[in-house]
Parts: C-alpha cells; structure tokens; sequence
C-alpha cells in the first residue's frame, strides 16, 4: 500500500441522525486534506450487511471510519474481530443514544468530529467478550435492558432519545424479572437475586452517563448489577441517574464492580436474554464468562484521549 492511504468508510443510512449521503463527500474531502489517500465509500443496505462490508476492509483498508450508531460500531468490531488486521478505527457517531460517542467525547457532527480525531491520538481500545462473542462497550441483561431494540425506529427517526423514554415508560409498567445467580468477580463469590445487570467498557449507556473515570484500554471494565428491589426504588435510581448523569457508586440499590473477568452461573437464562450494544443477542447459556478479549487501534480526540485513555 506504500505511502497511500486506503480509507473505508462504513455508514448506516438506517441510523437516525443520517439522512443524507452528501455528508460522504464532506467527509472525503476531510480526509483528502489530510492524507494521501484513496477513499472507499461502503453503505450498508441490509441487515449484516455492515458486519460483511467490515470483514472485506481488513484486507484493503489501513483505516476504517464507521459512520452510524452505537450498532453499526458493534457490527464494525464483531466482522474485523477475529481476522487479523492492522486497522485504525473511527467512529463517527450519528445515532439515538451514541454511547460511544459520548466516550469518545463527540458531538453530533460528523465533519467536525472527524477533523477534531485527525487532530488528535492513535490508541487502543478494550474489547470485551461475551462467552467468546465479541461486543463493542456493553451487554446487559434484565428490567429495561431490551428498551434501545425493542424501541420501534420510526419513533427513534422521529423524536430521537425522547422515544426510550416514551417506551421505556411503558415497560416500566412491567413486573421485573428476578435472576438468580452465582457470579465470582475479584476472587470473590456472590450469592444474588438480580433484575438488572450491565457490563460495560463505556462512560454509560442507553443514553445514561453513568462513570465519569473510566479508562478505555486499562485492561479493566465496569460491572453494575441491581438487586431485587421494589419498583419504586428502580424508578428512584433512574431519577437519580437521570439528574445526576452519574452513578454513585456508594448506592445501597446497586452493586458495582470494577474487573478484568466475571463469571456467572444463572439458574435460568434470562427471559429477554442478553442485550449487546443495543441490539438483541441469543446468548441461551446458564454459565456466562466476560472478559477483556483484545484490544483494537482507534484514533480520538485530544480531549477523549487525556480523559478516557491511560
């Protein structure tokens, strides 16, 4: 490839926050300013289709920039994750939630977040797995957690983030259900009833910022489980997220973990099974295991890279 750049750039139309393609060619003549490259434009037409797209850029791209939501950067790692590649990944977040925008400490402008990460670093990025499946910065389990897919995406085009809360609120209606598991974490074993669980590698999720010092490549990430509590303390919780944007930590309705590996024995799976990154995933094990899989090259801001990275 000599001295040349190969850019891919993967987008997702279907991403609420991208309507129209032009922004393509903004962001080509971006990169074209910068580097001596040659720029591979990918749009991605139906479902799968990105994880397909990214599989082929590890072949002939030095970089790959994903342009979507939190999903499509999940479909981005799961198709170059077990093909051996030295790519450098960005994200361009356009989505509902943008989870991973809100780590990567990104706005909503994807012409002027990208020329803000080419003024930035090359770092790494931790990416964790589920049972060997690879996930991009969460996977959750319990009350709410399947609100970002079940959430139909009429409403997400429409009126944005506002459409989980208009259908979470309904759902929250619901009697949560109670997991009882076993898990071992930091050498220690646990005994619990749990209704919800998330474990993550970001700043938050569903739109909630809930760490303010995480550190995306310290070989570490963030375990938050939710005993069996009552209704009205779940909604107090959320309130407190909600005005906060943070989690405390010292929180008697939670539980919080920080780790490189939790194991998990559930009496049953889940009713709803396992959310990834937003999306639905059949993960129809009573034995879990989470773990820090490898880490990938990503560029960032200078602002993310001092604040999220070590």
């Amino acid at each position: 490839m000599a001295n040349k750049k190969y850019i891919g750039i993967i987008y997702n139309l279907n991403s609420s926050g991208l309507n129209d393609e032009s922004i393509i060619n903004d962001i080509t003549l971006v990169l074209q300013n910068k580097y001596d490259c040659v720029v591979i434009p990918m749009k991605s037409r139906y479902p799968g289709h990105i994880n397909e797209l990214a599989k082929n850029a590890c072949t002939m791209c030095d970089m790959l920039i994903s342009i979507g939501g939190d999903g499509t950067f999940d479909q981005v790692i799961k198709g170059t994750y077990n093909i051996p590649n030295d790519l450098i990944f960005i994200h361009l977040p356009t989505g509902t939630a943008n989870d991973m925008g809100n780590t990567f400490m990104l706005g909503n402008n994807p012409v002027r977040n990208l020329k803000k990460i080419l003024e930035g670093k090359i770092t790494t990025y931790d990416i964790l797995t589920i049972n060997d499946v690879p996930y991009a910065y969460v996977a959750a389990f319990g009350f709410l957690t399947s609100v970002a897919s079940d959430t139909p995406s009429k409403w997400k085009k429409k009126i944005g983030k506002h459409a989980y809360i208009l259908y979470g609120s309904k759902e929250a209606l619901k009697k949560p259900e109670t997991n009882h598991i076993i898990y071992e974490v930091n050498g220690e074993k646990y005994d619990n009833e749990i209704i919800i669980g998330a474990v993550s590698n970001s700043v938050g999720f569903a739109g909630f910022e809930l760490y303010d010092d995480i550190k995306a490549n310290d070989g570490l990430f963030e375990v938050l489980l939710v005993p069996n509590i009552l209704k009205i303390e779940i909604a107090k919780v959320l309130a407190d997220i909600t005005v906060s944007k943070k989690l405390l930590k010292d929180s008697k309705k939670v539980l919080f973990y920080r780790t490189d590996k939790l194991k998990m024995k559930f009496a049953k799976p889940p009713t709803n099974n396992w959310n990834l990154d937003g999306e639905s995933s059949l993960i129809d094990d009573e034995d879990i295991t989470i773990k820090v899989g490898k880490q990938i090259k990503v560029m960032v801001t200078n602002e993310a890279y001092e604040t999220h990275f070590i």
